[in-house]
């Protein structure tokens, strides 16, 4: 995944856009990411966990890409 990383990121990246890019390193290389992954935004005041319905929102999301 470091690979992937090192490829696609970029210093600019919106908060959605880094949760893509997460999205798609993590459909890359597990089975079921939908079921299979956790996924936390963290910022200086909050740790917040994508609910379900966020989450298959996203990997949904990138499979139409």
């Amino acid at each position: 995944m470091n690979e992937f990383f090192e490829k696609n990121y970029k210093d600019d990246l919106s908060l959605e856009g880094g949760l893509n890019l997460v999205a798609k390193a993590l459909a890359n290389n597990i089975d079921h990411p939908k079921k299979n992954s956790d996924i936390a935004v963290i910022s200086s005041t909050e740790i917040r966990y994508l609910s379900e319905e966020e989450l298959t929102k996203l990997f949904d999301s990138i499979e139409t890409e």
